[in-house]
């Protein structure tokens, strides 16, 4: 790409003009394209090409100016944005980033501003004055305004379609952390509730029998922490609905706490800051061999410490005792149910990483086990004895003890 030219590379020799212009004019939508092309907007070489043209390496597509200008007029170009948004994972074919809440995905009524996609063209080369770039963004599920965490992008169609099809059978996993109002009386549960658009406000969604419209929606939830008036809630996807998760537990009587929208005279803050956040992502490489599961950190902060005892007590009946631990990412402390034929992080933990005095305070406080890092540091595992002897719990066992 030099200035407003693409120079055809050689992955895109021989193919169809339309559909490289469709790969790497990335600010404008894809229905848009074909009546750039037939309109004599985008040339080869200096020649006004045609939908069917294949292109060969080294040729030079232009869009002319003015087809953009008319575009962006109208509000239907996507404007590249140098916006920071941190990315998790990428490779060729995908990346999956930690969107920030408060950001729209695509550009939406007058929200055309700083979008993910917009941030993610500009890491992909488009700039307002050059408008192609070595990939389109390509979304592969949705996240509200107000949700923040992980997102999966893809860089071709080959990978969305591959994406679309792990989906289908059940292979993409998203795990979401929310604060929500109340205390709920369960430690887990489903919510098979069909939703549709509520009729009494069109923003929203709401319980709609599918014989009126709705669509079938599952969410399965635990908790992972209770306080006074509030529950911490770890929750997962069966469908992807719009508003799903919102709507789901206010149909619960247990909205997420700050959701005006869907909490109404409760909320405590706007639906813009609302603590419901992707925290993991898992499924196969839709392209390549191996398995992504990628984390975040909870921006509700983990479970604080006050709370911990209660979490102990929610899982007191797994068959062995919950452990504290450093994770694998080595990140964070974490509670983990050791009892399953795989470990099952059950919170993350608010707790000084590398502090073995906290973890020992914690383990005086109700837990049963710690493995903490580094692995073997005898001086480490001293301190936290010393710890537990003084608060008189030289009974409990470390990870690791006979």
């Amino acid at each position: 790409m030099t200035g407003s030219a693409y120079v055809v590379a050689e992955s895109d020799a021989g193919r169809k003009l339309v559909d490289v212009v469709k790969d790497r004019l990335g600010v404008v939508a894809i229905t848009e394209v074909g009546e750039l092309v037939r309109g004599g907007a985008i040339t080869v070489d200096g020649v006004p090409g045609g939908i069917n043209d294949l292109v060969a390496v080294g040729a030079s597509l232009v869009v002319a100016e003015a087809a953009i200008a008319a575009l962006r007029a109208d509000g239907r170009v996507t404007e590249p944005s140098d916006v920071p948004v941190p990315v998790v994972h990428e490779d060729d074919h995908l990346v999956v980033v930690d969107k920030p809440s408060g950001m729209h995905v695509h550009p939406l009524g007058p929200y055309r501003e700083d979008t993910l996609v917009g941030a993610l063209l500009w890491r992909a080369g488009a700039r307002p004055d050059r408008p192609w770039s070595a990939w389109r963004p390509r979304p592969t599920h949705r996240l509200d305004r107000a949700t923040s965490g992980l997102l999966l992008v893809a860089k071709d169609p080959a990978t969305q379609r591959a994406v679309d099809l792990l989906r289908a059978e059940g292979l993409v996993r998203r795990t979401y952390r929310a604060t929500v109002v109340g205390e709920l009386a369960d430690d887990r549960g489903t919510i098979d509730v069909p939703l549709g658009r509520d009729p009494r406000d069109d923003r929203r969604r709401a319980a709609v029998p599918v014989a009126d419209g709705g669509q079938p929606a599952v969410s399965r939830w635990q908790v992972v922490a209770r306080s006074a008036g509030t529950t911490m809630v770890e929750l997962t996807l069966e469908t992807g609905r719009t508003h799903q998760l919102r709507a789901h537990l206010a149909h619960l009587g247990h909205p997420i706490v700050g959701d005006e929208l869907y909490a109404g005279d409760v909320a405590t803050a706007t639906s813009a800051d609302i603590p419901l956040r992707a925290v993991r992502l898992t499924l196969p490489h839709p392209i390549e061999p191996g398995t992504l599961d990628l984390r975040v950190e909870s921006d509700a902060g983990g479970v604080p410490a006050p709370a911990l005892r209660e979490v102990a007590q929610v899982w007191w009946d797994v068959e062995d005792d919950p452990v504290v631990r450093w994770s694998s990412d080595g990140r964070r402390y974490v509670l983990v149910d050791v009892s399953l034929d795989h470990e099952l992080v059950l919170a993350e933990l608010d707790i000084a990483p590398r502090d073995p005095e906290a973890v020992a305070r914690v383990l005086a406080d109700g837990l049963a086990a710690c493995d903490f890092p580094p692995t073997g540091d005898g001086a480490a595992r001293s301190r936290v004895e010393a710890t537990l002897r003084a608060a008189g719990r030289s009974d409990l066992r470390l990870a690791g003890d006979d």
